[in-house]
Formats: C-alpha cells, sequence, structure tokens
C-alpha cells in the first residue's frame, strides 16, 4: 500500500518531532552520562562529585588527582567507545574539573 504525503510511522513523527527544537541532540548528551558508567569502574563512578554534558563536552570533576590523571590520558579512547555505543559522534571532548 503506498502512503499518501501526509502520512508518517510513528518513529519518523517522532524523530521529526526532536529534531525539531534539537531535543534529539539533548537526549544524545543523557545517553552520554548513561554510557559513560558503563564504561568505567564503580569506583570511578563513586570518585565522580559532577558530571554534565554541554554542547558536545562531558565535564567531570573527580575527588582523587591520580583518577583524573588516569582518565584524562585514557579520554580519547574513552570518546571513542561512547560515541560507538551510542552509534553516534555526540561528545568531542572530555573536560576534568
Amino acid at each position: 500500500m503506498k502512503k499518501s504525503l501526509h502520512e508518517y510511522t510513528i518513529k519518523e513523527a517522532l524523530e521529526a518531532y526532536l529534531h525539531i527544537d534539537h531535543k534529539d541532540e539533548k537526549l544524545a548528551e543523557i545517553e552520554v552520562l548513561n554510557v559513560w558508567e558503563q564504561f568505567v569502574s564503580a569506583e570511578t563512578v563513586r570518585q565522580t562529585m559532577k558530571t554534565y554534558v554541554k554542547n558536545g563536552v562531558l565535564y567531570l570533576q573527580i575527588y582523587s588527582p591520580a583518577l583524573k590523571n588516569d582518565l584524562r590520558m585514557q579520554s580519547s579512547v574513552l570518546i571513542s567507545k561512547i560515541n560507538a555505543k551510542i552509534g553516534n559522534e555526540v561528545l568531542k571532548e572530555i573536560v576534568f574539573l
């Protein structure tokens, strides 16, 4: 059966709605936070005081200077893994506060 000009699947309609106000970008940033915790240890999550994403940058405030340095050295690998898991180049940088 052929679709008329104004027929959309639910998926198409939701994607169009999310794209209008850049809500898709905000959801992707939330997904970065969820995926971040999958790639680091539980101890790293406990040592992290604050996490947020803004404009493709993951900001992390970490208690331990040694852990912060270790994560800084692994940041390019973490960025690649997180983006691969999400399926989009959402994360561009990790900044340690």
